[in-house]
């Protein structure tokens, strides 16, 4: 396969699997965190195509600080301390057998012949599998769109079953370098190969992202090979009558915009924290965009309207999303969900004005950067994007809010008060905004509908260009 730049490949090496404490202290893993100065090791590398001089500069000045700890992304992986030169005498030669014999008398252990190539990759988990995606499965399927991977990989745990089943659509010979969860995902045999690649991937590697997600979605069967695609090209609207004319035959109506409206799952104890980005009022936004329409080009589009429930299976999740032409959803995980869609749909993500201002653009704007990768600039996008700012009048602030704003203003005034150039700068505390970034919100009809009726009509002229280009 080919690999982006945060690869490092280490010829004639070996992997060595390990119990690593078995089932229960994996369990335990994902949920609390691996401490590796704690937990017994679940692999080891031996390399012997490098001199342990090439070895060691390799493993410090690769791709190694490109490669996290899974379960505690703050963290780098440090496998340099998992790997170890080979010795092998140059007068056996590097045939097959002479490296499975080196591996397992260093080791204890037999050795099989794994091929001409692993790869291994360390996905990284944060609270669901919204960062998996983007860091590791759209790469992988963008590598995949000629076909499923040949070569094996080696993967270093997955939670959720239905990532095992979109991982193994893409790389049928997918096993576990750590955490196994067998029969999702068996444990990786103790095998030696002529390379073994070490992965950071990641969402920059992917230079069509509803491309790979769409090979995905394929895959496992979640979308048609032959769907139509979301169009805003609408017919002219109706002339009126000539001078001693009959008035010409009525155009039918263009069909509905269907907007769907992504609901969020509830992630903390209600009271406790800032809030999850929840629409406290979703019933009632879905209800009333029911009764509305847009005004574009001369038409009067009604608006068929849906709320999407949190938490449903990736098949029913997908099914509604290449449903809608517009979808809506709060700024986060929930974003990368619109990779789904049918192309040429229109994604609308909803934000907290304020953060919007005040909070790190970095940070903003990583959906936005997931879901409009594509290859060609100049041609038309898969997906419309567009951002909806919400009136930080509707946050529902909790005491925990409040307390934690109390105390960065409390802070920011005495530094104003000290004569402090950049508190002076300052419209709000610098750092007010992680107070107040994930507020649940009541959101204004009025804004979800301007937001709905300016990215119709921006994707109408588009089209309509496109068209005349043609």
């Amino acid at each position: 396969m080919g690999h982006s730049r945060h690869c490092v490949t280490l010829p004639q090496a070996c992997l060595q699997t390990l119990q690593g404490g078995g089932p229960t202290q994996w369990r335990r893993q994902w949920k609390q965190g691996i401490r590796r100065g704690r937990e017994p090791k679940q692999l080891r590398l031996y390399v012997a195509g490098l001199t342990p001089t090439a070895l060691d500069e390799l493993l410090k000045h690769s791709v190694l600080p490109k490669i996290r700890e899974p379960l505690l992304p703050q963290m780098l992986r440090h496998l340099e301390v998992d790997t170890r030169h080979l010795p092998l005498d140059a007068r056996e030669g590097s045939s097959e057998s002479r490296l499975l014999e080196a591996a397992g008398a260093m080791a204890g252990v037999p050795f099989g012949w794994g091929g001409d190539e692993l790869t291994m990759v360390w996905p990284q988990w944060e609270n669901g599998f919204g960062d998996v995606i983007a860091h590791t499965l759209l790469p992988l399927a963008e590598y995949a769109h000629a076909g499923p991977l040949a070569s094996p990989l080696a993967v270093s745990g997955l939670r959720f079953p239905i990532l095992a089943r979109l991982l193994r659509a893409i790389a049928p010979r997918a096993c576990a370098s750590e955490r196994p969860n067998p029969p999702l995902l068996p444990h990786c045999n103790s095998s030696c190969y002529a390379a073994i690649n070490l992965c950071g991937l990641d969402h920059n590697a992917v230079k069509d992202a509803w491309a790979a997600a769409a090979t995905l979605d394929r895959a496992v069967g979640f979308r048609a090979a032959n769907e139509s695609n979301v169009t805003f090209v609408l017919p002219p609207p109706r002339a009126s009558a000539g001078q001693g004319g009959s008035a010409p035959p009525s155009p039918p109506p263009p069909p509905p915009l269907r907007v769907l409206l992504a609901a969020r799952e509830a992630h903390r104890l209600k009271g406790t924290l800032t809030g999850d980005r929840l629409v406290v009022n979703q019933e009632e936004l879905v209800e009333t965009c029911g009764r509305d329409t847009v005004a574009v080009a001369g038409h009067e589009l009604r608006l068929e309207c849906r709320l999407m429930p949190a938490g449903l299976a990736m098949a029913e999740q997908t099914a509604m999303m290449q449903w809608a032409d517009v979808y809506a959803c709060m700024w986060g995980g929930d974003s990368i969900h619109a990779l789904h869609l049918r192309r040429g749909a229109i994604v609308i993500e909803m934000i907290n004005e304020k953060f919007l201002t005040h909070g790190p653009w970095a940070w903003i704007g990583q959906h936005r950067r997931w879901i409009t990768k594509q290859r060609n600039r100049r041609a038309s996008p898969p997906l419309y994007y567009s951002t909806a700012s919400l009136n930080f009048s509707g946050a529902v602030l909790t005491n925990a809010t409040r307390k934690c704003m109390a105390q960065f203003t409390q802070s920011w005034e005495a530094k104003r008060q000290a004569g402090d150039k950049r508190a002076l700068k300052e419209d709000e505390p610098g750092r007010l905004w992680d107070c107040y970034w994930n507020a649940n919100m009541r959101v204004e009809w009025a804004q979800l509908h301007g937001a709905i009726v300016r990215a119709v009509r921006a994707a109408v002229r588009t089209s309509i260009a496109a068209v005349g280009e043609t």
